[in-house]
């Protein structure tokens, strides 16, 4: 199994908790999942404050530059996928059911309510709630 490299820049506050991740660097403590961490560390997202680094352990220029790869790679993919589901397209499901030409012939039965037949009358007769059934009891 091969783990993000992310994980080696970071460390769990709590070994039970994946969510929560202390920078070995800056040494803040992030709340999220690991692509959180990392626009952490690329510095690019405004909702999670930008590594700075330490005087003791400062961000190498390397570590930033690897996770802003990661970060871009993974952005390049959802584009793809979205190019190639909209070359798919997002037409109707039922537009392949049906066959150009072919007309359907229904019968009475089939309709259930036709002009000269008392099939499906007063099925709506009470105002379709049973407020009104309550308010005639009265």
């Amino acid at each position: 199994i091969m783990l993000d490299p992310a994980w080696q820049w970071c460390t769990r506050v709590n070994p039970k908790d994946r969510l929560r991740g202390k920078c070995n660097y800056c040494k803040q403590i992030i709340s999220g999942r690991i692509s959180r961490f990392k626009h952490h560390i690329a510095g690019r997202h405004s909702d999670v404050a930008e590594c700075n680094g330490s005087q003791e352990n400062p961000l190498p220029a390397c570590v930033k530059h690897q996770c802003q790869e990661l970060l871009d790679a993974v952005k390049a993919s959802r584009i793809e996928k979205e190019m190639k589901d909209a070359e798919e397209g997002y037409g109707d499901p039922h537009e392949e059911e049906e066959s150009e030409g072919e007309d359907v012939q229904l019968e009475e039965e089939d309709v259930g309510v036709s002009l000269g037949t008392t099939k499906g009358k007063g099925i709506m007769r009470g105002g379709g709630s049973s407020a009104t059934a309550t308010r005639k009891k009265k």
